[in-house]
Formats: C-alpha cells, sequence, structure tokens
C-alpha cells in the first residue's frame, strides 16, 4: 500500500466509525421506536466506538507504523468523540428540539399567502410545547408523574444540564449566554 494511500485510509477511520454510530442510531430508532431517544444515541454511539476498536486490528491497524499506533489510537478517538458530539448536538439535537425550522418549512409552504402571526401562534402555543416536551421527559423516564404531581426521574438529562452550565461557566465566565459576565458587562 502506498504512503499516500495508507494516509488516506488511517484519516478515514473515524469518520467510518461515525457512519456506523449513525446507522445504527437509525436502525434502532426505526426497530424500537418506544425507546427513549437518548437510548438510541447511546447504543450508535457504542456502536461506532466498536467500529472504531474494529478498525484498530489488522489489516488497517498494522498499517501504522508499531511506535505510532497509541498515539493513532489516540486520535482516532477524540476525533470521533468531536464527530459524534457535532452529529447529536450539531445535527440530531437540531432537529428534535428546533422549532425554527418546522416555521420555516411552513412558511415557505405557505407561499405568498404567508402566515399571520394569530395562525403561527396557534401552531406554536406553549401549552403544544410543554405538552411534547413533557411527553418526552415522561416517556425517557427523566419526568415521572405520581398523584397528579411531576416530579425528577432518572437524572441523565439534570447530569447533562450541569454539564452546560459548567462548560458556560469555564467559556463564558457566566451561567448562561445572557447572564451579565463577571466583569459587569453583558
Amino acid at each position: 500500500m502506498s504512503a499516500l494511500l495508507t494516509a488516506a485510509t488511517l484519516g478515514l477511520v473515524p469518520f467510518v466509525a461515525l457512519l456506523a454510530c449513525i446507522v445504527a442510531h437509525v436502525l434502532v430508532s426505526r426497530a424500537l421506536p418506544e425507546l427513549p431517544r437518548h437510548h438510541g444515541l447511546v447504543l450508535g454511539a457504542l456502536t461506532g466506538l466498536a467500529a472504531l476498536a474494529a478498525l484498530a486490528l489488522p489489516p488497517i491497524g498494522l498499517a501504522a507504523a508499531p511506535g505510532d499506533r497509541v498515539g493513532l489510537g489516540v486520535a482516532w478517538t477524540l476525533t470521533y468523540l468531536s464527530l459524534v458530539y457535532w452529529y447529536v448536538f450539531g445535527f440530531f439535537n437540531l432537529g428534535e428540539s428546533s422549532r425554527r425550522i418546522r416555521l420555516l418549512v411552513e412558511l415557505r409552504a405557505a407561499g405568498d399567502r404567508g402566515l399571520t402571526r394569530a395562525k403561527i401562534l396557534a401552531a406554536y402555543n406553549a401549552r403544544m410545547i410543554v405538552d411534547a416536551r413533557l411527553g418526552r421527559l415522561l416517556a425517557g423516564g427523566q419526568v415521572v408523574e405520581r398523584d397528579g404531581r411531576y416530579f425528577t426521574g432518572k437524572p441523565l438529562m439534570l447530569w447533562g444540564a450541569k454539564a452546560l452550565v459548567l462548560l458556560k461557566l469555564v467559556f463564558l465566565g457566566a451561567p448562561s449566554e445572557f447572564a451579565r459576565v463577571r466583569s459587569g458587562k453583558r
């Protein structure tokens, strides 16, 4: 195998693993629609990680020089995790939680006649949005209902939210992009 082909093959490994992640996520979501969505994502990510490990075996893994294999494994893993982060938060989550896309599609479908503010608000009222989100949280077990009251259930999403607040504190110096930063500026 030529050096260029070897380098290209080695560089594509994290992308092949991402493809395995996406295919597994789609298949799990289609085969088990009652499964909470985050479980499908986790299964997809683990499948991609298994694909990454499998690709590290011969013959692809042996294409790297013996001294480079550990560094290559670390680079592959970090690249794969970055790609999975992009897929989950930059692509999948965008389609899952963003109402802007649906609004734009509906406005385009309305064509020259457009939509009135009243029609838009009727389609996107707060009750509908809360009902949809609450339904997803109940289905995923993050929220439980007892005697007509809602309580936190499985803490996975809560931990994720806390991790995001921590990242915002580290990168923005504030718990959100809307909070005043420590210097007092907005």
